[in-house]
This record gives structure tokens, sequence and C-alpha cells, in this order.
């Protein structure tokens, strides 16, 4: 068996138990051998619990992979001839910043800013600051 399929197994096994224990008390809530809130506790239990794992299981941040590895290639940075500054425009651009926020951090007027993001587009042949940082992550510019 493929080890991608163990989690589905485990889960639907679970589930399945999950099942089997609902209806067993389901069953004795309705012959009136359980306590109405006996009943109501220990489904609310199992619901919280059950909710409590798979919200830290399934929303762990994963570190992201860039074609297996997360060094900069800095091989490539010489190779596509970006200057140290452009490279620093560059990074601040995939964090979001715009030309002006970059101008004030990097204490550069604007249109020296813009001059070097033009730079970039054209070093890396995308039209777009979007399509720019995700060729930089392809190409291991940026992390």
């Amino acid at each position: 068996m493929k080890k991608k399929y163990i989690p589905i197994l485990f889960f639907g096994v679970l589930l399945a138990v999950l099942a089997i224990v609902l209806q067993v008390f389901e069953y004795r809530y309705y012959i009136g051998s359980l306590d109405t809130d006996i009943y109501t506790t220990v489904v609310a239990a199992i619901f919280t619990i059950l909710g409590i794992w798979i919200g830290i299981n399934l929303l762990k941040k994963k570190a992201p992979q860039i074609e297996g590895t997360s060094k900069i290639d800095h091989s490539k940075i010489k190779e596509l001839e970006l200057n140290e500054r452009e490279y620093e425009v560059l990074k601040l651009i995939s964090e979001g910043m715009s030309n002006q926020e970059i101008a004030d951090k990097l204490f550069l007027a604007l249109p020296t800013i813009k001059t070097h993001t033009s730079n970039l587009f054209t070093k890396l042949n995308v039209r777009s600051r979007t399509q720019a940082i995700h060729k930089a992550k392809n190409l291991r510019l940026i992390l």
C-alpha cells in the first residue's frame, strides 16, 4: 500500500469508530438509560477533541519548497547580471512593498526605484511585479 493512502485509511477508520461510538450513545439515550446531559457532553467532547486534532494537523504551516531546495542560486543572479541594488529592490517587491515604500526604505528617489524595477523586468523577461516574483522564485533568486 502506498504511503499517501495511509492518512486516508486512518481518517476512514477513525470516522467509522466515532460513528459507532455515537450510535451506541444515541441508542442508550433513546432507551432512556442515558441522561440528556451526559449524552450532550459526550458528543460535544468527541467533536471538540476531533476538531482540535484536525485543526492542529491540517493547519500546520509547511515550509515552501522550491524545486527541491531552499537555497538561493547566486550563480543565476550573476548570470542575469542583476546588480546589488536591483536585487535588493527585487527582494522588497517580493515582500509586497510598493515603489514608494521601497524608495523610502532605501533612501532613494521614486524615479530611481522605477528604473531599477524596469531593469529587473527586462532582465527577467517579465511584464509585471507578480510575474517577476514568480520567475525569481522559480529561478531561486528569492525564497
